[in-house]
């Protein structure tokens, strides 16, 4: 009973959630200049790379790393070909003729960066084919989608877990260039004391 409950809130969240994007999409100007994604990838692309070295340097030292380093390194290559991938699968001209963000957070972006991102957030970052069609479905009563809209969606999932998993890494590192300078002021901390004349001897 209780998970039928759940089922039927999160149902009901979701279509809520596409109907409200959507007026709030139509509602919108559409903007004429576009961000391109390239260089947006290029920089994840430089972040995962360094993160990529940095963490197998690690793992190779036999240093304990968390599951999601180990994650980062055993699929590297098959992010970099998703990398690739998404840059091909979406050229300026493409991305230029399809309705796109005219302000705000987004701007220059396809208004269905916005919606994938959402159901994306909504779901941990787990790809759910059925909750997408559903969401999809909603938001298309308030607001039809082109054909080159709907053809972008499976290009953005690609686009947004490629920045979130950027995002992850740079965490990762930080974190590990944290515990570097507090392990190496105690050493120097430790040298310290230690050079220190003992006044009660």
């Amino acid at each position: 009973m209780g998970d039928n409950s759940a089922v039927s809130f999160n149902t009901g969240f979701l279509k809520e959630s596409a109907a409200g994007l959507a007026e709030n999409h139509a509602a919108l100007e559409r903007g004429t200049d576009y961000k391109p994604v390239k260089p947006v990838l290029n920089e994840c692309r430089k972040v995962l790379e360094e993160s990529y070295r940095e963490l197998s340097k690690l793992a190779k030292s036999n240093k304990e790393i968390p599951p999601a380093a180990e994650w980062i390194i055993d699929n590297f290559y098959i992010i970099q070909e998703q990398i690739v991938q998404a840059g091909e699968d979406f050229p300026k001209e493409y991305q230029k003729s399809i309705p796109l963000f005219k302000n705000g957070e987004y701007r220059g972006l396809p208004k269905v960066y916005e919606l994938v991102l959402n159901l994306l957030n909504y779901g941990d970052n787990v790809v759910d084919l059925d909750a997408f069609g559903r969401y999809v479905q909603k938001y298309q009563e308030k607001r039809p989608l082109m054909l080159g809209e709907l053809w972008a969606i499976p290009i953005m999932v690609r686009f947004i877990l490629i920045e979130k998993l950027s995002q992850k890494a740079s965490r990762i590192l930080a974190r590990k260039r944290v515990r570097d300078n507090v392990s190496n002021f105690l050493g120097r901390l430790d040298e310290s004391i230690n050079e220190e004349p003992n006044v009660f001897e």
